[in-house]
């Protein structure tokens, strides 16, 4: 067996009363045959007599391959490792406590794997074998456990013992890593930078443990634990493109979250996620697969009790006699794997098997947080390629958390908004890796992605821009794009049918329908975009749902473009137009404010692109002084503490839907439960003068407070204003035509369901 050099670093601070006990037992410990062994030991600025008690052991011992390093001035144990690493002429290092905490004789447990060829790093794990191991303190042990945990997870070893102070390292490996903390961060940080070195080979041995007391000298702190459990984010995350389980280990963190949340908030209490706008998306499921009649002439025969459930999204009729859904095929799709999984439930349950009872409404509920989870996963992986690793966490995070994605999650799953964020994650992934390497595949992923963001929501279809634009920044990237498309022409064909293939049901639905390929289903209510008279500036800063009222983080997103474009990211210009884009397409809308609403929802579909300029801001702000940083720190808990408590405001109708005023606004910011006249502060949109391109001007304060009138009056002024609105009269009479009752009787049914979705236990008790 090949000679071999064992340096044994032993890191020394105030350690006078068992410095010399064990640098003799480290000596004398018999090693493995053709192992030699050098001891250096390394004082921290003792303030004792240590750097005294060593030279003694020296003059009595100076035969012996044993060092002094004095390093003057108390920097810590990791500081002092560094400099024993740089002394140490060994083929394997070791670390020794000066302690007497472990026991010199374990090294041959440890080098075995080693000697043998096994093993590059291997850990003496406390845990593990029959080994002794003095009983100490409990929560210091949990501690131990918890920090390996939470390291494990990031690594993806399977540790026992990550805080161990027997570490065996080859010595070539130990030089190359760059080591960064003074204190007793090392034994994270150094496991954070092993675990990424490729063919990494870690072992893990039982070793014994004599551990002691504060009393006897113990020197760690409650205080390291929490620098510990930073340095295990800080090493983990502190580079681009980590290990996979990082992104997915902060996926399931936000879920789980979001899930606690969600869980708060339903306990004890029905759901119902296919109202309003949700409904219009979902009707096709109900009379596909369980009426059978994509026409909705089911209609004409529902009772009134089952006709609620389809009170909102009734069909438009056409004039060929059939009926048609307003919304696009797109969400329908992406709910029809958990609708029939629900389905079945129902069946075999007996539970109503109508589209509607419980089974179906968990299937919408977990549908919206499984895209979610998609969304969140392919953003950060994205992130990861150019961005560190602390700035794309916190940007999710962020964005996660303090912006409207959170009310759209618990408290309105069945609107398609988080099912684009997730699609739109997956696209930017899809994309960035099609242009590094191109292929058939990821071509057809391309393709059919931007099919389904675009019939969900066809005003998604700019997201085309953001994919072809993608990785360009000058006129000359522009060309070699155009060039790259004309030379694979065949990608772009695949692209091309993708989107079509994605599309083809619903054009064959049209034509079934309609007779027509191409139906504006949106024009059959007389709504339409006004082009030119775009509400930019209402759709960012009204207090009607405007997007950087409601979430003010964007800010920050805005500065970022800026940190982009002085940093030459490839992105900045795909983004940058592909978000001004949206933003002139969202404010062309004639409902801008998009009806009941909490904050500019339009534009959650374009956060997973959002996250690149946000990432940027955080990833500038590392560079900055401390207590800019810490600034910081305390502006996002404030971020993530006023959107939980205007989602909560807005779940109560304390935020209103489509009538915010500034006066509205600022009484709810300043008091928690509002004043009594507070709900005639609220100014409600004219919907007719609205569909005309004409805001504001005929707009009308607020009914008052259910409370203050009573539910009878509250509801007989709902049906006044349902009566003085002509268009929605129309739909009235029509519906009570189908349905073969009186007007009069209609426009209660219509008022009660509003008073029932809008009203009825949304606003606090006084």
């Amino acid at each position: 067996m090949e000679q071999a050099t064992l340096s044994i670093i032993i890191p020394a601070y105030n350690e006078e009363r068992t410095i010399a006990e064990v640098t003799r037992r480290v000596w004398e410990t018999p090693l493995q045959e053709n192992v030699t062994r050098e001891i250096i030991i390394v004082d921290d600025g003792s303030k004792d007599a240590t750097v005294k008690v060593v030279k003694e052991f020296l003059n009595q011992n100076n035969d012996k391959n044993i060092r002094l390093i004095e390093c003057g001035k108390n920097r810590g144990k990791g500081a002092a490792i560094r400099e024993g690493i740089k002394q140490a002429s060994g083929k394997w290092i070791i670390i020794q406590d000066a302690d007497m905490e472990y026991n010199p004789r374990d090294y041959n447990i440890l080098l075995q794997p080693a000697l043998e060829g096994y093993a590059d790093v291997v850990y003496g794990s406390r845990f593990v074998g029959g080994n002794p191991h003095r009983i100490l303190f409990f929560w210091h042990s949990i501690g131990n456990k918890f920090l390996t945990f939470i390291s494990n997870a990031f690594t993806n070893l399977n540790l026992s013992d990550m805080e161990t102070g027997y570490k065996l390292f080859r010595a070539d490996i130990l030089k190359s890593i760059e080591l960064e903390e003074n204190r007793f961060g090392f034994e994270t940080e150094v496991t954070a930078k092993i675990a990424r070195i490729p063919g990494i080979r870690i072992y893990e041995v039982g070793i014994a443990y004599y551990g002691r007391t504060y009393e006897e000298g113990k020197k760690i702190k409650a205080k390291d634990g929490f620098r510990a459990l930073y340095t295990i984010l800080k090493y983990n995350l502190q580079r681009k493109n980590p290990r996979r389980p990082v992104a997915l280990a902060i996926t399931l963190l936000l879920l789980f979250i979001l899930g606690l949340k969600i869980n708060d908030y339903y306990k004890g209490k029905p759901f119902n996620f296919t109202v309003n706008d949700a409904g219009e998306y979902y009707q096709y499921l109900p009379a596909l697969f369980i009426h059978h009649d994509l026409g909705f002439s089911f209609l004409d025969k529902t009772t009134p009790a089952e006709y609620i459930h389809y009170y909102k999204f009734s069909a438009l009729r056409l004039e060929n006699g059939k009926a048609t859904g307003k919304m696009s095929l797109g969400m329908a799709m992406m709910l029809t794997p958990g609708f029939l999984i629900a389905h079945g439930i129902a069946l075999l349950t007996g539970l109503p098997a109508d589209g509607f009872s419980p089974p179906y409404q968990w299937a919408i509920l977990l549908s919206n947080l499984l895209f979610l989870g998609l969304g969140i996963y392919f953003t950060l992986k994205t992130l990861f390629r150019y961005f560190d690793s602390i700035a794309s966490v916190v940007t999710i995070i962020m964005l996660v958390l303090a912006t409207n994605v959170l009310a759209y999650v618990y408290l309105h799953p069945g609107y398609s908004h988080i099912f684009t964020f997730g699609l739109m994650g997956m696209l930017l992934y899809v994309t960035d890796s099609f242009y590094r390497k191109p292929s058939i595949g990821l071509a057809i992923k391309s393709g059919l992605l931007m099919g389904f963001i675009s019939l969900i929501r066809p005003s998604n279809t700019i997201v085309g821009l953001l994919f072809l634009l993608w990785g360009t920044l000058s006129v000359g990237d522009l060309k070699k794009r155009f060039q790259f498309f004309i030379k694979n022409y065949h990608l772009a064909l695949i692209i091309v049918a993708s989107i079509l293939i994605v599309w083809l049901p619903q054009m064959i639905y049209w034509k079934w329908v309609s007779g027509k390929f191409f139906l504006y289903t949106y024009g059959l209510k007389e709504e339409r975009f006004y082009f030119g008279n775009p509400q930019i500036i209402n759709v960012l800063l009204s207090y009607r749902n405007g997007w950087l009222v409601y979430s003010p983080l964007f800010f920050l997103a805005l500065l970022g473009f800026i940190f982009m474009i002085k940093n030459k990211n490839r992105q900045v210009l795909a983004i940058g137009l592909y978000f001004i884009g949206l933003v002139y397409i969202i404010s062309s809308w004639w409902c801008w404010w998009y009806g009941g609403s909490f904050g500019a929802r339009s534009l959650i579909d374009a956060y997973p692109a959002l996250a690149f300029p946000l990432a940027a801001f955080f990833e500038k702000t590392e560079k900055t002084p401390w207590w800019i940083q810490v600034l910081l720190l305390v502006v996002c808990a404030y971020l993530i503490h006023l959107n939980y408590y205007q989602s909560y405001q807005y779940s109560k109708g304390i935020i209103h839907w489509d009538g915010m005023s500034k006066e509205a606004y600022w009484r709810s910011i300043k008091e928690k439960h509002p004043q009594k006249d507070y709900y005639q502060l609220f100014v409600i949109p004219n919907t007719p003068y609205a569909q005309k391109g004409i805001y504001f001007v005929h707009d009308t304060l607020n009914i008052r407070k259910p409370q203050t009138l009573g539910e009878k009056e509250f509801i007989e002024k709902i049906k006044s204003n349902i009566r003085i609105n002509k268009e929605w009269m129309q739909v009235i009479e029509e519906k009570a035509k189908r349905k073969g009752i009186s007007i009069d009787s209609m426009v209660t049914l219509d008022a009660l369901h509003v008073f029932k979705t809008r009203y009825h236990d949304k606003v606090p008790k006084q």
